[in-house]
């Protein structure tokens, strides 16, 4: 399973889990995307992969992602408590028979009338060497 395979993965399922936000992968131009839903945005994006047991035939990865999520309030439901759905959701999804974890999760940014959160996920993998 590729990375924008998880990605995509992760998308569908906190859009069928919560229908009333945005929901989507992080823009190829952060700079230019415009928030626009009236309360919250939910963006993700890969960030790295960790890999131990270099010298057996499988090898186990860790698949991070980091969600970040854009809100006009603090407090309430599309704030600090979207945080808290965002999370428990996400580690309800299984991918491959893995559930993502919770590394950490932040309030991160204030900028223009928007709380930036950010929730900081792991995904353990088992990757089969090919040999070459």
């Amino acid at each position: 399973m590729s990375y924008n395979d998880i990605e995509t993965a992760m998308v569908d399922y906190l859009t069928f889990k919560l229908p009333n936000y945005e929901i989507q992968g992080y823009p190829n131009s952060p700079e230019t995307y415009q928030f626009i839903n009236p309360h919250a945005a939910i963006l993700i994006k890969y960030t790295n992969s960790q890999y131990a047991n270099h010298s057996s035939r499988t090898q186990r990865l860790l698949i991070n992602y980091e969600i970040h999520i854009l809100s006009r309030n603090l407090h309430g439901n599309d704030g600090y408590d979207l945080m808290e759905l965002v999370r428990d959701t996400i580690t309800s999804l299984t991918i491959e028979g893995s559930k993502f974890y919770v590394i950490n999760e932040e309030q991160y940014d204030y900028a223009d009338g928007v709380w930036y959160f950010r929730i900081r996920v792991a995904l353990p993998f088992m990757r089969l060497n090919n040999g070459n």
